[in-house]
């Protein structure tokens, strides 16, 4: 197939250079804009060798275009390509054409009187220029990413999905997140700023500005670790979680297919808002932070408060109080939709993630006011979101990217990458990290100012979807069924041997999930507010409902009794799909900066009551490990 595929390209390379006119003169004019095919090229795809088909046929296809308006080769050839369009509407609509008279009707519109003059090259003219349009509209606005396209002679190379966990001592809350990553199949985490079982925090004055920065932020361990991995993995994944308040409610599979996902929606919006410019500027998502309600902790008065884009969400999705504060006696953002950056949760690939939290420690070193908690990552975001602003498309645009788009076929390669390496140039383009924000929650679920939203849901149980849509006076039912993406996933009880749990085949309907029941969307993750004394009480009440909790203990010896493998296959499409494994071998527990394995029976030991609740004492590594 390799041989064949390059076989196929040099035929079409031996075999495109058809003349569209007989003389010399001719001849000499597709070779001056590009009415041949390149010399050497070899379409590697199917997808390549239309592409290179089409632009041939657009090159000639230009070159009759100017000879039936009439320009003499000598004279357009060297013309810009601002100039050759103005004089091709002259010549269009000028020269040949019926004379047009415009008059004002009393409604406002115009109509359009033409003498009976004929021509004999307007309409084909038109209807080239037109069919070239739809070209151009196919070629450029029917590509539903901007990621680079794989061949299909390639597979990309395995990847590691890298979980990091910013977390300085261990409890039951710390626990939870290990149990709940380790059942679900998550990679086993790296620590940032572990200091081991019930430390306490050391305020010595004589701790370096590093250190003491480290003791409010974890910017700072992170920046770091990403910086000891070796560039040649830039495009792993890594996956930022709170390490005492996070658990894992679905699959990495799920996780990952609704980030590229996530991605590709968003790539969409920007080159609707930014135009040409998008592509031009190489602006697109490839970050994900969470979102969350309330601004904190910027003041909403604060630019990184103000502005940062609304959220996607239905601007009614709460109905008439959406965005409406709400009374003293309620939480004032419970209607608000998620808008603002949330530090607790972040994914993206490594070369990106370490661009960005190099970034983000700099500032933070350098300013003691960006060192509380997210501060600084919402400093960087609302930036980029004003750079984007700037960069938005302009009345007549669309035109302008028309006639820039169609210059560049007689534009030599190497001309067009000067051209746009100057409008590189000419940007600043510092402030751009592909950073966007996980408004549904469909990654993770950001528990403050929004537990009202959600409800425990057995999508397979009719009476408990109808209870959690009456709880909210819902009549137009969101979480009729389940989310595809989840229903695809393994089971949620699927194992490699048959251990004493329920069927293999227990179906995700089958279990309580939580849910949003005015989006529909149910959560990878839920990450709790240790700031609020609401959702921190949650942490105890909700951990009982959850799926996996009475089948804890025999879900985790499953786990570290299991053959390694990748724990997801994910892309942006079907070619791009990779195989997504741990960067860590070891099994039940986690590595800290100094490259210690903390076995979880030893930072863990003494808070089975809370986590297993089964009043079997402690959890050891099972003894045919």
């Amino acid at each position: 197939m390799h041989n064949r595929g390059k076989r196929v390209g040099r035929l079409v390379d031996r075999h495109l250079d058809i003349s569209f006119f007989g003389t010399d003169a001719a001849a000499h004019t597709r070779r001056s804009v590009g009415c041949v095919a390149r010399p050497g090229a070899v379409a590697s795809t199917l997808h390549d060798l239309l592409r290179e088909s089409f632009v041939l046929f657009l090159r000639c296809g230009w070159s009759f275009l100017l000879h039936l308006a009439g320009f003499p080769p000598t004279e357009w050839i060297n013309m810009s390509s601002q100039g050759v369009m103005s004089k091709l509407k002259r010549s269009l609509w000028q020269g040949n054409g019926p004379d047009y008279e415009r008059v004002d009707l009393e409604d406002g519109f115009e109509k359009e009187h033409t003498n009976k003059r004929s021509s004999r090259h307007v309409k084909p003219v038109v209807i080239t220029l037109a069919f070239l349009l739809t070209i151009f509209l196919f070629l450029t606005s029917g590509r539903k990413s901007t990621k680079p396209a794989v061949s299909l002679k390639e597979t990309l190379p395995p990847a590691y999905l890298r979980m990091v966990y910013p977390a300085r001592q261990a409890d039951a809350n710390f626990c939870k997140i290990i149990l709940s990553g380790a059942i679900l199949n998550y990679p086993e985490p790296m620590l940032i700023g572990f200091e081991g079982k019930n430390q306490q925090e050391n305020t010595d004055s004589t701790l370096d500005l590093a250190e003491r920065i480290s003791q409010k932020t974890s910017i700072l361990g992170i920046d770091k670790h990403l910086r000891n991995i070796s560039a040649t993995r830039d495009e792993d994944l890594v996956v930022i979680a709170d390490g005492l308040n996070t658990w894992f409610q679905l699959r990495p599979q799920t996780l990952l297919d609704r980030y590229f996902e996530s991605n590709r929606n968003a790539d969409a919006r920007i080159r609707k808002e930014l135009g040409i410019m998008a592509d031009t500027l190489k602006i697109h998502q490839t970050i994900i932070f969470g979102a969350q309600r309330d601004c904190s902790p910027w003041n909403a008065e604060d630019p990184a408060c103000s502005v940062v884009p609304e959220s996607s969400l239905p601007k009614d999705i709460y109905g008439p109080l959406t965005d409406v504060e709400a009374g003293e006696k309620q939480d004032r953002f419970t209607k608000h939709r998620p808008r603002y950056i949330s530090p607790g949760f972040a994914i993206g690939p490594l070369g990106a993630m370490r661009k960005l939290y190099a970034e983000a420690a700099k500032r933070a070193m350098g300013d003691e006011h960006l060192q509380e908690g997210g501060k600084v990552l919402g400093q960087i975001f609302a930036e980029q979101e004003m750079a984007r602003e700037s960069h938005k498309a302009k009345p007549g645009s669309a035109f302008q990217g028309l006639s820039a788009w169609l210059s560049s076929f007689w534009e030599s390669p190497s001309a067009v990458a000067d051209r746009q390496a100057q409008q590189l140039k000419e940007t600043d383009l510092s402030r751009e990290f592909g950073i966007g924000l996980d408004y549904a929650s469909g990654l993770a679920f950001e528990a403050a100012h929004a537990d009202g939203d959600m409800e425990w849901v057995k999508f397979g149980d009719s009476a408990s979807v109808h209870a959690a849509n009456a709880k909210h006076g819902i009549s137009d039912s969101r979480i009729s069924s389940i989310g595809p993406d989840v229903g695809a996933s393994l089971p949620p009880f699927w194992t490699y041997s048959h251990e004493t749990l329920p069927s293999r085949s227990t179906p995700w309907t089958n279990v309580s999930l939580l849910t949003n029941v005015w989006t529909g969307v149910t959560p990878a993750i839920i990450q709790h507010d240790i700031n609020n004394y609401k959702t921190d009480s949650l942490r105890e009440s909700w951990w009982s409902n959850i799926w996996y909790q009475k089948y804890g203990r025999k879900m985790f010896d499953v786990h570290v009794q299991s053959p390694i493998g990748p724990v997801a296959i994910s892309g942006y499409d079907a070619a791009s799909r990779r195989q997504w494994w741990s960067a860590e071998d070891w099994k039940g527990g986690a590595r800290n900066e100094t490259r210690f394995w903390w076995r979880y029976e030893d930072v863990c030991g003494g808070t089975e009551q809370e986590v297993f609740r089964d009043k079997k004492g402690p959890w050891y590594l099972p003894s045919n490990h």
